[in-house]
């Protein structure tokens, strides 16, 4: 929400893929104005585990798999393993990024993929695990009954992580991809990037993220 100025980079970094943007109704035609395809998401900010929510129950209602992701990517990278005696990183496209995600999850009996997080790409492996946690900004679902969960307004993908690992037991995390999204923290605040602005920055703080973290921890008291 917040951010139709990045329609049209991401739209350049997604084809050929066509993505459709879940954003706060009152928001729809400005999105739509910048050449997003756009579905109103009615409700107030911060609502991402709801937009997110809708996305899925489109998806999974037609069968389908739903890629969820921010829009504020910034680049992918992966090691070249064709060189076997050297250590080369290279650029790759978004859409091959997502296309091996979803292959490594039609192979699987898991239910959600994710990245994890690879800043050194010397620790970089071809083959996926199964269990654990990592990046949110980008994951691909499998039709199933888990939703985010709405009373979490902050750190929804990782709560979403917990239940597939509880429920499903485990998810697939690759591990060849660095796939690097601008994060808005609230020590940043000061110095706001205007290419990212919007999405948390209005309401994420320290406090409404330890609220989260206080929640999980009820939730899930046995972690």
């Amino acid at each position: 929400a917040g951010r139709p100025g990045q329609v049209g980079a991401m739209l350049e970094a997604l084809s050929p893929i066509v993505p459709t943007w879940y954003v706060p109704a009152e928001e729809s035609e400005v999105y739509r104005q910048a050449g997003a395809e756009v579905r109103p998401v009615e409700g107030k900010l911060p609502m991402k585990s709801k937009q997110l929510n809708a996305a899925l129950n489109d998806g999974f209602a037609s069968g389908n798999f739903v890629v969820t992701m921010d829009d504020d990517f910034v680049n992918a990278k992966m090691r070249d393993w064709d060189h076997q005696n050297e250590f080369v990183v290279v650029r790759v496209p978004l859409a091959f990024v997502i296309k091996e995600m979803c292959d490594e999850l039609f192979k699987s009996n898991k239910f959600v993929a994710i990245n994890a997080p690879m800043f050194n790409m010397r620790w970089s492996q071809p083959k996926p695990v199964f269990w654990g946690v990592g990046l949110g900004q980008l994951m691909v679902h499998k039709p199933n009954e888990i939703r985010f969960d709405e009373l979490v307004a902050d750190i929804e993908d990782l709560e979403i992580m917990i239940q597939h690992n509880i429920f499903h037991g485990g998810l697939v995390k690759l591990r060849k991809f660095n796939v690097d999204f601008h994060v808005f923290t609230p020590h940043e605040s000061k110095k706001i990037d205007e290419r990212y602005k919007g999405g948390y920055e209005k309401t994420r703080t320290d406090e409404t993220t330890a609220r989260n973290i206080e929640y999980l921890k009820e939730k899930y008291p046995f972690l």
